[in-house]
């Protein structure tokens, strides 16, 4: 396949297409995975979803709701030399339908990350290192999918298995460890104590609420795209984060399976 060939995509959040080339025929052909539900009775198929893909658009529509309610909400403060505010009653819907949207774009886009963390790992790959009492430790793909954090697959494996540097230190690392706190304060919720009283600690909200927040959470992207770049054949790899390069993998004719599809129409809207 040349370099200036194109394939038509339906969706970016397809998985990439694969190129399958049949030496005997000299022939290429572009096949799309795809599965086959079954519900009400029948059988739909349907080309199948990057899941890391599926995440980031979740995030980025979310981001862009909680961006557009932010600037309706609080856009004015800047204009004005009064510093004390409340939330009116007209207000607070909104306010609380951006609490719903940011922090549902911050779990999207964590479990992007994490996501795409998984898919990096090769099956046959084993990650060494020393536990605590310096004993050194082996893991395979399944052990460090289950047990190493997502932070130190980004700073050590990923680079480790692609070949680059670690964005540890920068400021995409910062952005993403706000982000990873953040995520943790959501899905782990804590309480507090004040006298008697126990209470669920809110005082993440008051972070949701600063200026540079949403561009923080928006880290996620330019991560993906970080290692994206330093494989651009990765068939696992989401797309839309630059040129892709599809690499032919060679097939035999006889090892297509006959499908019997000829009944098959498209579900009405």
């Amino acid at each position: 396949m040349s370099k200036k060939d194109t394939i038509q995509i339906i969706d970016i959040r397809m998985q990439r297409p694969i190129i399958a080339r049949i030496e005997e025929e000299n022939l290429n052909l572009t096949l799309q995975m795809s599965d086959k539900a079954t519900l009400s009775g029948a059988t739909v198929s349907f080309f199948t979803p990057n899941n890391v893909s599926i995440f980031l658009s979740s995030a980025k529509k979310e981001l862009s709701k909680s961006n557009s309610i932010y600037k309706s909400l609080f856009g004015k403060i800047h204009k004005t030399k009064h510093k004390n505010f409340k939330i009116s009653d007209k207000d607070l819907p909104r306010l609380y339908n951006y609490f719903e949207s940011i922090q549902t774009a911050i779990i999207s886009m964590y479990t992007a990350i994490e996501s795409f963390a998984n898919i990096c790992i090769p099956h046959d790959y084993v990650y060494e290192k020393n536990n605590a009492k310096g004993i050194k430790e082996s893991y395979s793909k399944e052990l460090i999918e289950r047990y190493i954090p997502t932070s130190e697959k980004i700073d050590k494996i990923l680079p480790s298995i692609l070949n680059c540097d670690s964005p540890k230190g920068s400021k995409l690392w910062q952005d993403f460890k706000s982000l990873e706190s953040l995520r943790n304060d959501i899905i782990h919720p804590k309480t507090t104590k004040k006298n008697t009283e126990t209470k669920e600690d809110s005082s993440f909200l008051c972070i949701l609420l600063s200026d540079d927040f949403i561009k923080k959470v928006s880290c996620g992207f330019d991560l993906v795209s970080y290692f994206c770049k330093q494989d651009t054949t990765h068939s696992l790899f989401p797309m839309g984060f630059g040129e892709i390069e599809l690499k032919p993998v060679p097939i035999k004719a006889g090892d297509f399976e006959k499908v019997d599809d000829h009944d098959e129409i498209e579900l009405p809207s």
